[in-house]
């Protein structure tokens, strides 16, 4: 089919509200919403030039917006520095049926709205993992930049923050790798020989609780219906809970360090524990029934190990925070209603938990006149947020992230209400304490609150294999046998983990380094 035939002729309407090509002597020009997109004369020489006279930068990535026919693309992209990449980027529905008729260059090409938000995000994240971005630049070789420049301006945003959360992840990754790993393995050896919960049910509507100051003010609420309803708390909101004899039915944990031991005291044994396979040990000992997950925050072939060992739990999307974990969780146990508190994700100054969790006793025992609380959480009018209340309150970067996730979840589910007073407002949804507790007096009549679990058993042979097939493999690297390409959650952490698909001498040597240290921990608990 001619490529003419779908896009109207410019003497057909020209005024058209869809584009419309017209031969030139060196090609097609574009004529959309009154003017012309390209050179009315030299389209193609102009973009080129356009494209010639753009400076290249080193470590960046450039969102090519609006490429249209792709004048100028391949002249820009050919002067590339080794190190910087590119996007081809469309926010127009009727110019991106153009560019995907005429487009043919080896180049990610997405045509974004706010749908779009995840693929955007993988390729971005595809392209941070191959080649160290340091840089977003946006350029165009056209007019059509100009008719949605606020659009190409918050995707260009968008990307920016998706590579600073890429670099701060890889960060944390640097700094956690070996613990992370080195709790897998732990966990397994001391808690799968026992064998684990495999699933989770119950009967009655669920209250989620976080530790943020919204808590404080629903205790009566919880401590009211806490007979006909599963209470499914985040580790850092027990001493609050606990303090109002309230005991959590699940507790939710992602934390690897020992950071938050103290949440855990006094021990918890009769409530069900769900926890990261990469939590803390110490912490899941403490507790007879445990419901690992496997939040996908490493996807290597350590992974696919431990499936074919039977030996990987449920796998739940990465969300880097305990609370919106815990309500993903709550919205697979039950089918009834849900009850948000505790999740602000602000603050008040010098107050950033509810009474009574460990944060906040620990900000008060260090408090005193030369150090005094408000000293220490001063406004940063950057992050400084207005809640529920209309008052005044501090967040951050990360925690209003996290209350964006929040709020896309519930918004897809009608049956989840935040019952939280205060703190970033996630959903229009507004529910009084009384109709809640109506709703969930109509939810459980004549029904008795049950929790149900199903248990894998695993043999105390098969963990035993994993860990003398790890050894082997490890072995065999070391000893030259192997692809270093299985061991990748060993390099996982290196700034320079795109160069593993063809290491050079130095990689290997840092590789051969952290194995020796792998086996040494898996040997000590094999």
């Amino acid at each position: 089919m001619d490529n003419n035939s779908k896009i109207q002729s410019i003497e057909e309407k020209d005024s058209a509200k869809t584009p419309a090509l017209k031969e030139t002597a060196e090609g097609n020009t574009i004529f959309f919403l009154g003017k012309y997109l390209y050179s009315k004369y030299r389209p193609k020489s102009s973009a080129i030039k356009l494209a010639q006279v753009e400076k290249k930068e080193e470590h960046t990535l450039y969102l090519i917006c609006c490429p249209l026919l792709g004048y100028g693309i391949e002249e820009f992209i050919s002067e590339f520095p080794e190190n910087s990449t590119a996007i081809m980027l469309e926010v127009n529905g009727e110019l991106d049926k153009i560019s995907e008729e005429f487009l043919s260059f080896n180049l990610p090409y997405i045509f974004f709205k706010d749908s779009k938000y995840e693929d955007l995000k993988t390729i971005v994240n595809s392209i941070c993992n191959r080649q160290k971005i340091k840089y977003i630049k946006s350029v165009s070789f056209n007019g059509g930049y100009s008719l949605e420049k606020e659009s190409y301006l918050k995707v260009e945003k968008l990307v920016w923050e998706i590579v600073q959360v890429y670099w701060r992840n890889r960060s944390t990754i640097t700094f956690f790798k070996d613990l992370w790993f080195r709790n897998i393995f732990r966990n397994i050896a001391s808690n799968f020989n026992d064998g684990y919960i495999s699933e989770i049910k119950c009967n009655v509507p669920v209250i989620v609780c976080g530790a943020g100051e919204s808590l404080e003010e629903s205790i009566k609420f919880i401590k009211e219906v806490k007979d006909k309803v599963v209470i499914i708390a985040v580790d850092t909101a027990l001493p609050t809970l606990f303090k109002s004899n309230i005991v959590a039915d699940i507790v939710v944990a992602l934390e690897a360090q020992n950071a938050n031991l103290s949440d855990f005291i006094p021990s918890r044994p009769n409530s069900i524990l769900i926890a990261d396979l990469s939590s803390n040990p110490s912490v899941n000992s403490m507790f007879k029934n445990i419901n690992f997950v496997y939040t996908n925050f490493f996807s290597g072939d350590l992974k696919s190990r431990l499936k074919d060992f039977n030996l990987l739990p449920k796998v739940v999307k990465e969300t880097g925070s305990v609370g919106i974990l815990a309500l993903l969780l709550a919205q697979e146990i039950t089918e009834s209603e849900i009850f948000l508190t505790g999740f602000d994700f602000a603050y008040k100054n010098g107050k950033t938990h509810a009474n009574g969790t460990c944060y906040h006793l620990d900000l008060l025992n260090r408090n005193n006149k030369l150090s005094p609380i408000l000293s220490k959480y001063q406004y940063n009018k950057k992050y400084q947020i207005v809640d529920k209340n209309r008052n005044k309150l501090i967040s951050s970067e990360v925690l209003e992230s996290y209350s964006k996730h929040m709020k896309k979840i519930i918004s897809t589910n009608p049956n989840i209400y935040d019952m939280g007073k205060s703190g970033i407002k996630l959903s229009d949804k507004i529910l009084e304490e009384d109709n809640a507790i109506k709703m969930i007096e109509n939810s459980t009549k004549n029904i008795k609150k049950k929790i149900d679990i199903k248990k894998l058993e695993l043999k105390n042979s098969e963990v035993k294999t994993f860990f003398n097939s790890e050894l082997e493999i490890i072995d065999k690297f070391l000893n030259n046998e192997e692809n270093i390409k299985y061991l990748d959650y060993i390099y996982f952490s290196f700034p320079d983990i795109h160069s593993a698909n063809d290491p050079n001498e130095n990689f290997i040597k840092r590789t051969k380094i952290q194995s020796l240290k792998f086996k040494k921990i898996i040997s000590n608990i094999n």
